[in-house]
């Protein structure tokens, strides 16, 4: 039977191609500087507002910086397993996980309006607008996954029944055709407006 990968898989694993080396990257970086990635500018403001708004002290910073890396490293982590199910499924004609699908688009969101949150209470618009082009992608894949499961699927036409394969099957279907017409003739005659209009 013919198999087709799913549109929402598809997507999801689009947008990983760009989480996965983008946050990895920045996580990775931020979990093995000595700063904590605070030279950063959007994590900078993302542990300031953080630490003023639940009143944390000076020792509490790393922390924060680390917890915000942890959260990239993770969605990072889930889009890229999100991409290997699709190679998976391609090589194996296996169906689209969406236990992993799901929790990527679903930790991915709320990942990023942590990191678009302060941005845009702080009034950091050049951050902001780079968060909010992360938030546009996720919300892209969710409603392309949300759309695909509302949405009716036909199930997948078998290749024999699609179209012939040989010059040989061709023959041979027309071979029954002209067969059975022949015996519809024989046992009802076909009227003579139907010959003219056949003709």
């Amino acid at each position: 039977m013919r198999w087709e990968p799913s549109v929402g898989h598809v997507a999801a694993a689009l947008i990983g191609l760009y989480f996965v080396p983008v946050f990895g990257l920045q996580a990775l970086w931020a979990l093995t500087s000595q700063v904590y990635g605070l030279d950063q500018p959007d994590m900078l403001a993302a542990v300031l507002f953080y630490r003023d708004a639940f009143a944390l002290g000076p020792n509490a910073v790393a922390a924060v910086a680390s917890l915000l890396a942890a959260v990239k490293l993770v969605m990072a982590g889930l889009f890229l397993a999100v991409t290997v199910d699709l190679l998976r499924g391609i090589q194996s004609r296996d169906p689209s996980d969406w236990a992993t699908i799901d929790a990527a688009l679903m930790f991915g969101a709320l990942g990023i309006a942590a990191w678009a949150l302060p941005a845009y209470l702080g009034g950091a618009d050049d951050i902001f607008r780079w968060h909010a082009t992360h938030v546009l992608m996720i919300t892209s894949a969710l409603v392309v996954v949300t759309m695909e499961r509302l949405l009716p699927v036909q199930a997948p036409v078998p290749a024999a029944q699609a179209a012939p394969r040989s010059w040989r099957q061709v023959v041979e279907r027309d071979a029954l055709y002209r067969g059975g017409l022949a015996v519809v003739r024989a046992v009802r005659p076909i009227p003579a407006t139907a010959k003219a209009s056949h003709r």
